[in-house]
């Protein structure tokens, strides 16, 4: 798999892989809130379209391909899209809102997009499962993820993570702050939606390369149109495990006080963190950036 890094066009194309939600999305924009919501998605660029031509595109988007359709099928709708005026100017304004690369500097920022992704995240193997479904914006990177991940569910930051996609029981894309080459990314410069864009509406997120805490990450869609640009924490269950405790068995046997730790933290401690609720409202967000 490879990502084009910064296109419009594979933007866009995301849009269509999320299917229903997507199309909710448009369908509910029709009328007033359209040209502002996607205005502030596109950095101004839809300055200038006509109406006639945002009618049109949007009758093409009611009209896309449905799922299962051939990479060359989807190839041959897009080019019909950016032949029109206002999927010309979208493809653009997407190309200029994705990239994230000046003159060879990453430049790191928070998500401009009104519109939103929403994903959940369930911590594997542990039971019950400590999950959380967040909402972020649609042109938020891997970085900001990670961000996102680490505040909602009570992780410091401490050790390295890797976002990967697996087909097969194999790693076959690595998205992270060092990249070594081949399908290895940097986590800064890749939006959420090109992974998206490549069909892929699962992947891992692993923290702790030692204790290998790993997370699946599912998209389940799009949200609502807000306008707090911030990350949010719609619901979860489950407190997050001690950094330290030796990955998910280590945290099976500390619930079950049969854990060293567990006389540092004491029995209250314990007992709370094996059967506390998750308040999604206590949750907050560092910037992106603290985080490179």
């Amino acid at each position: 798999m490879v990502l084009a890094v910064g296109s419009g066009k594979i933007c866009l194309k995301s849009v269509l892989a999320m299917g229903a939600g997507w199309g909710q999305f448009l369908g509910g924009m029709k009328d007033e809130t359209l040209p502002t919501a996607l205005e502030a998605l596109l950095a101004g660029s839809m300055a200038g379209v006509s109406d006639e031509a945002m009618a049109e595109f949007l009758e093409m988007m009611e009209s896309s391909p449905g799922e299962g359709v051939s990479e060359e099928e989807m190839e041959a709708f897009m080019d019909r899209v950016m032949a029109t005026e206002a999927g010309g100017k979208i493809v653009a304004g997407l190309s200029e809102t994705v990239s994230r690369e000046v003159e060879d500097e990453v430049v790191v920022l928070g998500a401009k997009s009104s519109a939103r992704l929403v994903l959940k995240v369930a911590l594997l193997g542990t039971t019950p499962v400590i999950w959380r479904r967040v909402s972020l914006g649609a042109d938020a990177t891997f970085l900001e993820l990670h961000g996102v991940i680490q505040d909602s569910f009570g992780w410091l930051n401490t050790g390295g993570h890797e976002f990967q996609v697996r087909e097969g029981g194999r790693v076959e894309v690595r998205v992270s702050r060092k990249p070594d080459g081949g399908d290895h990314y940097q986590e800064a410069e890749v939006a959420i939606a090109e992974i998206i864009s490549n069909g892929v509406m699962q992947f891992h997120y692993v923290y702790d390369l030692e204790e290998e805490w790993d997370h699946l990450v599912t998209v389940e869609g799009a949200g609502a149109v807000a306008r707090d640009l911030a990350p949010q924490v719609l619901e979860g269950a489950g407190l997050c495990p001690p950094e330290g405790v030796g990955g998910v068995k280590g945290f099976g046997k500390f619930l079950a006080g049969n854990h060293a730790m567990g006389q540092d933290y004491g029995p209250e401690l314990v007992a709370r963190i094996r059967d506390g609720e998750f308040d999604p409202g206590a949750v907050r967000f560092r910037e992106a950036r603290e985080f490179l």
